[in-house]
């Protein structure tokens, strides 16, 4: 097969060896949009300019940049068929088209009122993986027949959750559906697609049953997803697919890509971890507050930092920062600013057990987050009766009553943020109650139970939904 790569940039320098490693697959030529390439080669493969396309045979031509979008546009306009375009992941999946495994085949035929298949992203302990994994733990309990398809995931993740008889399948094409998958997929009654990047999965799924699309996803996954997949993000086009948000901030994120299409609201429920523990301060003579989540600036850990600068009680507190840390310039930055205030501990990335065993020592949990749909660390606090301050950027705001459950803080406002800390440190005797009034609201909004019956009446509506518009 001789290919055409588009892009001999950073994005294909980083996959090279592995196209190196495709088989039958022979690069003629590199386009690049970079004048100063041109009559330029790549490891004796010419660079030229992409209006001379047409002097070179080819089967294929692969998109590998962030531009992806405008490229494809860009060689559409020069009369290329669409068909021979393909984008490297695309491509990739094709080429090496593995069938869907079920790894526990035994309990896939179990006899159940409904079977219903969740397809989701790889698996990691992320949020957006946890809810499907939630999803498929209480729709197992409530008696559906469940499948949790993945492309890959983490091996301690998958493992865990085959350990409570949840199924799980291997669909290395997501989100790149093969003929073949569809017609495996055929066999459930509802599918329930998580996240946005699923965005073509859901609208093929669509055609052949009932598709509940669940999305999570803040602003910035939107532009990158559509890169891929824009000539899909139509409302004509998913017409069939039933959409739910997780809360109000992300349903804005997907009204200013999609305005005209109708969606509702489905909160996510997570398991109860503390059902033999009392809610109450810990003995302690210093008053600790985390933050928790991956390290980047849509968490904010620049401000939580900031604003600890500005409080008077540094010496009463700890404040610590828990979550996965890269060498990117913003880490680097944060590890800087904690090293000049004492009080201030970097503890890394955590397992899920391990943050399980340290929110009973944790008294606040801080997200500050520039924008957070519905964090799982929020959901989390409040199950353990744990007092939260949360930007007006994040969904959980939504269910905070100012000074009764929590605490609401405006983005990006440092002094806001500090005085609200400050405030706890000089009302410590306050936080009990408040953390008594968090743990009701994770019983009213966010328990497994309240989750469950919300997410059967989706499925129930998805049938519904789909049989009205199935023939449209």
């Amino acid at each position: 097969m001789k290919i055409i790569i588009f892009g001999a940039g950073i994005y294909y320098k980083k996959r090279k060896e592995e196209i190196k490693k495709l088989p039958n697959v022979d690069v003629v030529a590199f386009l690049d949009n970079n004048s100063d390439q041109w009559g330029e080669n790549e490891e004796g493969i010419p660079i030229i300019s992409p209006t001379n396309i047409h002097e070179f045979t080819y089967d294929v031509i692969i998109l590998m940049s962030i531009y992806m979008r405008e490229m494809k546009e860009q060689i559409l306009a020069l009369g290329v068929n669409a068909i021979k375009i393909k984008f490297w992941e695309e491509f990739r999946t094709e080429l090496l088209y593995e069938k869907i495994k079920v790894l526990n085949p035994k309990l896939y035929i179990e006899k159940t009122k409904k079977k219903v298949l969740i397809l989701s992203q790889n698996l990691n302990y992320d949020g957006g993986s946890l809810t499907a994994v939630y999803s498929a733990k209480i729709l197992r309990d409530k008696g559906y027949g469940v499948v949790l398809a993945i492309p890959e995931g983490n091996p301690n993740l998958i493992n865990e959750i085959m350990e409570e008889n949840i199924n799980v399948a291997i669909c290395p094409s997501i989100p790149y559906l093969q003929e073949e998958d569809l017609s495996w997929i055929q066999q459930f009654d509802i599918v329930m697609v998580n996240v946005f990047p699923m965005l073509k999965c859901a609208y093929n799924i669509s055609y052949i049953c009932p598709t509940l699309w669940w999305i999570h996803e803040a602003k910035a996954s939107y532009d990158y997803t559509l890169s891929f997949f824009y000539e899909y993000i139509d409302t004509e086009k998913l017409k069939k697919v039933n959409v739910y948000t997780v809360s109000k901030v992300a349903n804005k994120n997907f009204k200013m890509y999609l305005p005209q299409k109708q969606t509702k609201i489905l909160n996510y429920g997570i398991p109860d971890m503390n059902l033999n523990e009392k809610i109450e301060l810990k003995d302690s003579t210093k008053t600790i507050f985390a933050i928790i989540g991956y390290v980047s600036e849509l968490k904010a850990q620049d401000i939580f930092i900031k604003a600890i600068e500005k409080i008077n009680y540094k010496d009463k507190a700890e404040f610590w920062i828990i979550g996965n840390m890269a060498g990117n310039e913003y880490c680097n930055s944060i590890r800087k600013a904690a090293e000049q205030i004492p009080s201030i501990k970097i503890m890394g990335m955590l397992t899920r057990e391990e943050i399980y065993n340290v929110f009973p020592k944790i008294d606040v949990v801080v997200c500050p987050s520039r924008e957070d749909c519905l964090p799982i660390v929020m959901a989390e606090a409040m199950m353990f009766g744990k007092v939260c301050i949360a930007s007006d950027g994040t969904g959980t705001a939504d269910f905070i009553t100012e000074g009764e459950n929590g605490f609401i803080v405006p983005v990006e406002d440092v002094s806001a943020l500090s005085a609200k800390m400050e405030w706890i440190l000089e009302n410590k005797n306050q936080l009990e109650h408040i953390g008594r009034n968090a743990r009701k609201t994770y019983e009213k909004y966010f328990s497994m139970e309240v989750f469950g019956d919300n997410l059967e009446k989706a499925l129930l509506e998805t049938e519904e939904f789909w049989n009205r518009n199935k023939d449209l």
